[in-house]
């Protein structure tokens, strides 16, 4: 799956920088119509007689057996068409859960056969966002196909766990895949059906996360800027469910097969084959608490500061940092940024190593040392983006 490549492959490249919301519960059908009142064929009601001049109590007044209920319920206004579905974000909170599965052959003809599963939480009470992502996918080593992420985000701070290997590491929001267009259909399924027209009503009705949702089935003609049949053949087929409350999309669950190409955003590699994909709330509106563990803070805390932050110039951005090294942007030209770490980290007992530090026009790089751990500062003009660039790397002394 490429899109979820990417994502993947945002650790290598950020490395390699340093270096140079399911339920099961079907409760009854909660749009079934009231009890039918009892037709000239039921069983008349008993009237009860005149009370007797000696006050004895009139017998009790028989009730008669409802009409039994048919399996579809009276119209309501959800029989009309769907005009529009809402994203999630009117939610004050929710857990939720994506699997994606696909098998066949790439364009390349190599062999595809990956399974994404993916678990969501949010909490608006700290705009908080937490992913947990598990890959297994034949482009994998042999001898260790599962990899795992996760991801947090808490207001405009980003942290990733690659793995053991990797660690824990911060990078800017605006890498986030809880920001990334691409996979914006992962966490907000309103994206995937473009055409409700083609939505058809079914009964019964059902409650998803405690969330009564009506139900309907589709085709591929629902997913059609979702999906690319330009691109060649592609049939499908699913369920959906939506909030009556709300109209944003509580469950869906559809089965897709490409002929020639068309997977669209799932997969714009897949020439052949097939593809599963399913979404489901599971709990909505609930104390759902999303806090950031605290080995990602010391994880991503530079050897030497002993949990300090790392000093940044006003306005100035972290990209990239784990416990070993980090990429800083800033606005300030570079001698003025070399001014200002030169002056931050003596300021916080670092001494400077004026033997291997240097400057090589529009690029400084800067030596320091405090207790067992060494610092090196590499600043210099980033000419893409017109801004400086800091690149801190910190080891331990041997």
């Amino acid at each position: 799956m490429k899109r979820i490549a990417i994502l993947i492959l945002l650790i290598s490249a950020l490395l390699l920088a340093a270096c140079g919301g399911g339920s099961d519960e079907t409760p009854a059908d909660s749009s079934a119509p009231p009890p039918a009142a009892a037709s000239a064929t039921d069983t008349p009601v008993a009237e009860a007689p005149a009370a007797a001049p000696t006050n004895t109590p009139a017998p009790p007044t028989a009730t008669p057996e409802p009409a039994p209920a048919t399996d579809t319920p009276a119209a309501d206004t959800a029989d009309e068409p769907v005009t529009s579905l809402a994203d999630l974000s009117g939610l004050k909170s929710y857990r939720a859960r994506t699997v994606f599965q696909s098998e066949g052959t790439r364009t390349d003809g190599t062999p595809v056969k990956d399974v994404v599963t993916m678990e969501t939480a949010y909490s608006s009470e700290n705009d908080a966002r937490y992913m947990t992502m598990n890959v297994e996918s034949a482009d994998a080593d042999p001898e260790n196909p599962f990899q795992g992420f996760e991801f947090y985000q808490i207001g405009g701070d980003m942290y990733m766990f690659g793995g053991p290997d990797t660690g824990w590491v911060r990078i800017a929001s605006d890498q986030s895949p809880f920001q990334d267009p691409s996979t914006e259909f992962l966490l907000d399924s309103s994206t995937v059906f473009s055409n409700l027209d083609s939505l058809k009503r079914q009964r019964p009705d059902e409650k998803i996360a405690g969330v009564d949702s009506r139900h309907y089935t589709f085709d591929e003609k629902a997913l059609a800027t979702f999906l690319d049949p330009s691109a060649g053949t592609v049939s499908a087929k699913g369920d959906v469910w939506i909030a009556k409350d709300g109209d944003y999309v509580t469950k869906y669950i559809f089965d897709a097969t490409v002929n020639g190409g068309g997977a669209g955003q799932l997969d714009p590699t897949l020439k052949d084959g097939t593809m599963h994909l399913e979404f489901e709330l599971l709990e909505t509106n609930t104390d759902i608490t999303v806090e950031l563990p605290e080995e990602a803070l010391t994880g991503t805390s530079l050897v030497g500061f002993e949990g300090e932050s790392l000093p940044l110039p006003d306005g100035a951005t972290i990209t990239a940092s784990t416990s070993q090294f980090a990429i800083v942007q800033t606005d300030l030209p570079v001698e003025e940024a070399q001014q200002f770490y030169d002056d931050a980290l003596q300021g916080l007992g670092w001494t400077k190593d004026e033997s291997s530090s240097m400057s090589f026009g529009d690029m400084v790089s800067l030596a320091y040392t405090k207790d067992n751990a060494k610092l090196t500062v590499l600043i210099q003009a980033d000419q893409s983006t017109g801004t400086t660039q800091v690149m801190i790397n910190a080891e331990e002394s041997q």
